[in-house]
């Protein structure tokens, strides 16, 4: 009974010690993207002048982007597709990751999270607000860039 007792206490702190080294291992990944500002886009459809010589370009104000990481395993990530697909047929610049890859697991360890979905917003600074992973808060920040004409 002594040998199985000590033969299942070296097995367990064999596998603690490997899946520390493992999850060590995957933290320490640095990466540092480069996040270039957005540039300025013109309305394409800006209405003529009054004397029809040349159209008006009235700049339009930067737009956000969004950093969308998911998994396809993911019931809440399923649930917020539709939006992130609302949000990026409005014009915004939406990056999608599937934690599944490695490039995936390296984004969502630098924004330090475990859970997926997470969303980060880019402004056109490159300022990044804090990771969330609700994505009515999400939608909630770019209502405005939905309801505006492109």
């Amino acid at each position: 009974m002594n040998n199985t007792k000590f033969f299942l206490t070296r097995i367990i702190a064999t596998l603690v010690c490997v899946t520390l080294a493992i999850i060590v291992s995957l933290q320490l990944q640095p990466i540092q993207p480069s996040i270039a500002p957005l540039p300025v886009y013109l309305n394409k459809t800006a209405p003529k002048t009054p004397d029809a010589r040349t159209p008006e370009v009235t700049p339009r104000r930067p737009r956000p982007r969004l950093i969308a990481i998911t998994a396809t395993w993911c019931t809440p990530c399923h649930q917020a597709k539709p939006t992130i697909d609302k949000i990026e047929s409005a014009g915004i610049s939406v990056t999608r990751y599937d934690v599944d890859t490695p490039e995936g697991r390296t984004i969502i360890n630098k924004y330090g999270q475990s859970s997926v979905p997470t969303f980060v917003v880019v402004e056109p600074d490159g300022t990044e607000h804090e990771p969330t992973h609700e994505i009515a808060k999400v939608e909630a920040y770019f209502q405005p860039f939905l309801t505006e004409k492109q």
